[in-house]
């Protein structure tokens, strides 16, 4: 899988569960009443007030880990 900034919550949360921990760090929820948010990852994060700048780092780590986590 490739994470982009149009990648839905609910194919990242249920592709990479551990992505979740990691918005959680940030204060974004990706889960309300056990259900993935809908929208994408950008849409999440503007609503946050995240800039496309942040969003790009976001997006950059979170492709970073997902690889980490896929070679263990």
């Amino acid at each position: 899988m490739v994470i982009t900034k149009e990648t839905t919550i609910k194919e990242l949360v249920f592709t990479f569960p551990a992505s979740s921990s990691y918005f959680m760090k940030r204060n974004v929820k990706l889960l309300v009443s056990g259900d993935a948010r809908w929208g994408t990852i950008e849409n999440v994060l503007l609503s946050k007030n995240y800039s496309d700048e942040e969003i790009s780092r976001i997006v950059d780590e979170l492709n970073v880990l997902y690889k980490e986590r896929e070679s263990l």
